[in-house]
C-alpha cells in the first residue's frame, strides 16, 4: 500500500464546533508559549497575572484568538488559520526575547522598517544559531503543511463565513480603537520591574499587547498650534554668526561611558579592602567642571542620551518613538555637523555593531565623517562579552594621534564594556561591603558592575594623563549614559522609594535618572580658551543638575562655539530658566515643578523639534 493511501485512512474532517474548539486551544497555547518565551521567570509573570485578575493574559490572548477566527472565516480552514497565526506569534516572541537579551529593549513595530538591523541581529547570533532557527522554521512549516493534508475542515456556507468574518473584523477594529489604544488601561497594568524601563513593561504586560498598543500610540503627530512660518521667521531673525577665524578651537574629546554612575559613592556601600571603582574619578572631578545630567531612561536607552547630547533635542518629547534615533531619516543639525562647519574633523567610535540603534545611518546624517565600530577592534580583547574599556580608549588615542595636522578634532565615543546584563557576566569574588539585605543575584550583579566601573575609572585616568602631556589644547567631556540595569530592590535600598523623595520634587523625579558628567581641560586649553571663566559665569554652584539634552549645547556655549546655531542658543536660554525638563513637567532654577503645556517657550521648543526632524 502506498504511503498516500495509508495516510488517507487517517485523514479526518472537522465539524464547525470542533474547529472552534481547536482554534480556541491553539490561541491559548500560542499565548502561553509567548509568555514562556519572555526572558524572565514564568512564576513572576503569573504573580502579575493575579494582580490584574488575569486581565493581562486576556489582553494578549484576544488578538491571537480573533486573528485565527478571522483567517478561519476567510479561508474556511482550521489548520491554516491556527498554524499561520501561531507561527507568526512565536516568531515575533522569539525576536522580542533576543532583542531584549542583546539590546535591552523590546521588539517594536518600528523594527519592521529596518531590515538591515534585523539582518545584523541575526548574523550576530552565529552560524549555529541561524542553522537551528532555519531548521525550526522549516519543521514548523512542514508540520502545518502535513496537518493541512491530514486534517480537513467542513466549510460553512460562503454567506455565513463572510458575515462572521466581517463581524470578527469589526470587533477587532473596535477593540483596537478602544481597549488597545487606551493609555489609562496601559498605565494601570503593572510592569515586571520599573515602569520607566520598556523591557520591564513588555515583560510584565505581555509582548503582544504592548506591541499592539505601541503601534497604536507611537505615531508622532504634528503638535497642536504648530506654525512652521513662526519657526522659520525666528531662525531668520537670529541668523548665526560664526566665531572669528582667529579664535582658538581646542580638540574636543567626548566619552559617553556605558552605565557610568556614582552608585558606589554612598555610606551604604564601602570598598575597604577592595579598590574603590571611582577612585580616579573623584580626584579628576576636583579639577574639572562637575555636575549631573538627567538622562531619558533607567537601565537602558543609550542612544536617547546620545541623541540628547549631540542634538540639544529632548528625546523625552519624542516618547512615541521606541528611541529617538528611529526618527533620524535625513540630515539633522547636530554637534558634529556644526563643528564640521567650523573646520573640525569629526569621528565617532563605538566598539559595538554599527547596526545598534541604526548608528551606521544616523551618524552620517548628524555630520560624522567617520565611524569606527566593532569591526575596527581586536575581537579577542573582550571582558564579559564586550570589547574592553582599555581597547576602546586605545582606539580613542590611536585616532587622535592620526588626526589631520593643523585642524581641530572632534571625537565622540560610546564605550560598551560595562553593559549588562550583569548577574552572570563575570565569575569574580564580591568586591564591596554592605549591610543592605540584597538578594544573591543583586550582589552578583553589583559585583560585576563595580568591576566594569573600575575599568572605566582606570581608563579615564589614563586618558587624562595622556592629554595632560599634550602640547595642543584639549577639552575632555566624560559622562554616563544611564544607571545600570539592576533589580529595583537595589535602587530601593540605595536611593529609597520615590515616595520617600517626593514624587513631584526634583529629587524624587530625577534620582533614578541622574548620572555624573565632568568637563576637563589640559593646560594648553586652560591658557587659550575661556571655558573655565565662562562656566563660572554660568554656574556659581558646585553641583550642576541639568537635563542631558543641555550638556552638548553647554559645552558649545562654554567654548564660545554655539553662535553657529540659533537652535543651540535657544536651548542655552532654556537651560538657565528650566534646568530639568521631563515629559510633561519641568523644574525651574529653584526646583519647583510646572506644567510644560503652560509654558510658551517650551511649547515653541517642542514645535521646533518637530520642524527639525520632520519639516525642515
Amino acid at each position: 500500500m502506498k504511503l498516500k493511501d495509508k495516510l488517507e485512512r487517517f485523514r479526518v474532517t472537522l465539524n464547525t464546533p470542533i474547529s472552534f474548539l481547536l482554534i480556541f486551544a491553539a490561541a491559548l497555547l500560542a499565548t502561553a508559549v509567548m509568555f514562556k518565551i519572555t526572558p524572565t521567570g514564568i512564576g513572576e509573570i503569573i504573580e502579575l497575572f493575579k494582580k490584574t485578575n488575569f486581565l493581562t493574559p486576556l489582553l494578549n490572548f484576544l488578538p491571537v484568538l480573533l486573528s485565527m477566527l478571522f483567517l478561519f472565516f476567510l479561508t474556511g480552514n482550521t489548520v491554516l488559520s491556527a498554524g499561520i497565526i501561531s507561527l507568526v506569534v512565536v516568531l515575533l516572541s522569539f525576536t522580542n526575547r533576543y532583542k531584549i537579551i542583546f539590546r535591552n529593549d523590546p521588539f517594536f513595530p518600528y523594527d519592521f522598517a529596518l531590515a538591515p538591523e534585523l539582518s545584523g541581529v541575526i548574523k550576530s547570533f552565529g552560524a549555529g544559531f541561524i542553522m537551528v532557527l532555519i531548521i525550526a522554521v522549516i519543521l514548523a512549516i512542514f508540520a502545518v503543511v502535513f496537518c493541512l493534508y491530514m486534517i480537513r475542515t467542513y466549510k460553512l456556507p460562503l454567506k455565513k463565513r463572510l458575515f462572521a468574518g466581517l463581524f470578527t473584523f469589526l470587533l477587532m477594529l473596535c477593540l483596537n480603537m478602544t481597549v488597545y489604544s487606551s493609555e489609562s488601561l496601559y498605565q494601570s497594568l503593572p510592569a515586571l520591574g520599573s515602569v520607566y524601563n520598556l523591557k520591564d513593561v513588555f515583560n510584565g504586560r505581555g509582548f503582544l499587547y504592548c506591541f499592539i498598543h505601541t503601534y497604536n500610540t507611537s505615531k508622532i503627530e504634528k503638535p497642536v498650534g504648530y506654525d512652521k512660518n513662526a519657526i522659520v521667521a525666528y531662525i531668520d531673525e537670529n541668523n548665526a554668526l560664526e566665531p572669528a577665524p582667529e579664535m582658538v578651537r581646542p580638540h574636543i574629546i567626548v566619552i559617553m561611558s556605558e552605565a557610568f554612575s556614582e552608585l558606589g559613592d554612598t555610606p551604604l556601600i564601602d570598598f575597604k579592602g577592595y579598590t574603590d571603582p571611582l577612585e580616579n574619578f573623584k580626584e579628576i572631578k576636583k579639577d574639572s567642571v562637575y555636575g549631573r545630567v538627567v538622562v531619558p531612561n533607567l537601565g537602558g536607552g543609550t542612544s536617547d542620551t546620545e541623541f540628547d547630547f549631540l542634538t540639544g533635542a529632548n528625546s523625552r518629547f519624542l516618547r512615541n518613538a521606541p528611541y529617538a534615533y528611529r526618527l533620524v531619516l535625513k540630515e539633522l543639525e547636530a554637534m558634529p555637523s556644526l563643528l564640521g562647519r567650523l573646520g573640525y574633523k569629526t569621528e565617532a567610535i563605538h566598539p559595538g555593531h554599527a547596526w545598534f540603534y541604526n548608528r551606521q545611518n544616523v551618524y552620517p546624517f548628524m555630520g560624522f565623517e567617520s565611524f569606527y565600530d566593532i569591526s575596527y577592534f581586536d575581537q579577542k580583547r573582550t571582558k564579559g562579552m564586550y570589547i574592553t574599556e582599555e581597547a576602546c580608549f586605545d582606539k580613542i588615542i590611536e585616532q587622535y594621534e592620526s588626526r589631520e595636522p593643523d585642524k581641530p578634532y572632534f571625537s565622540f565615543t560610546v564605550s560598551i564594556e560595562n553593559h549588562g546584563p550583569y548577574e552572570d557576566k563575570l565569575t569574580i569574588d564580591t568586591n564591596f561591603n554592605t549591610e543592605l539585605e540584597l538578594s544573591t543575584s543583586s550582589i552578583r550583579a553589583m559585583t560585576n558592575y563595580f568591576e566594569g566601573l573600575k575599568d572605566a575609572d582606570i581608563e579615564l585616568k589614563r586618558i587624562v594623563d595622556y592629554f595632560e602631556e599634550d602640547d595642543e589644547p584639549v577639552v575632555l567631556v566624560f559622562f554616563g549614559d544611564h544607571l545600570p540595569a539592576f533589580q529595583l530592590e537595589v535602587y530601593d535600598a540605595l536611593m529609597g522609594g520615590v515616595d520617600e523623595n517626593g514624587e513631584n520634587t526634583i529629587m524624587g523625579r530625577t534620582i533614578r535618572y541622574a548620572v555624573p558628567f565632568l568637563i576637563w581641560q589640559n593646560q594648553p586649553a586652560r591658557e587659550s580658551t575661556a571655558l573655565e571663566e565662562n562656566m563660572k559665569n554660568l554656574y556659581n554652584e558646585d553641583d550642576i543638575l541639568i537635563s542631558s539634552f543641555y550638556l552638548g549645547p553647554l559645552v558649545m556655549e562654554a567654548l564660545e562655539l554655539d553662535s553657529v546655531s540659533p537652535f543651540l542658543q535657544y536651548v542655552s536660554r532654556l537651560r538657565q530658566e528650566y534646568p530639568v525638563i521631563m515629559e510633561n513637567e519641568y523644574f525651574d532654577s529653584e526646583g519647583n515643578p510646572h506644567s510644560v503645556e503652560e509654558n510658551e517657550e517650551l511649547i515653541f521648543y517642542k514645535h521646533w523639534l518637530y520642524y527639525k526632524i520632520f519639516d525642515e
